[in-house]
């Protein structure tokens, strides 16, 4: 399964630091989450450095982890 993301710039030209705006959608409802861009991007060269690209199946199984995750809901 390949990271897709859902990005908009809202067509706005900001001024100062960048801000990146989260919006999840489930039929249990809605979440919407603002970060700072320098942070994000920091954490996710820190996780690549730990598991990098391609390598996650060797950290976790993620069918049994999602049939679990299913079978709660």
């Amino acid at each position: 399964m390949g990271r897709r993301a859902n990005v908009t710039g809202g067509g706005r030209r900001q001024q100062g630091p960048k801000t990146l705006n989260i919006s999840m959608t489930s039929p249990f409802g809605h979440a919407q989450f603002e970060a700072s861009a320098a942070a994000i991007e920091t954490f996710l060269a820190r996780i690549y450095e730990l598991v990098p690209d391609g390598a996650e199946s060797e950290y976790m199984d993620f069918d049994a982890e999602l049939a679990e995750l299913l079978s709660q809901a």
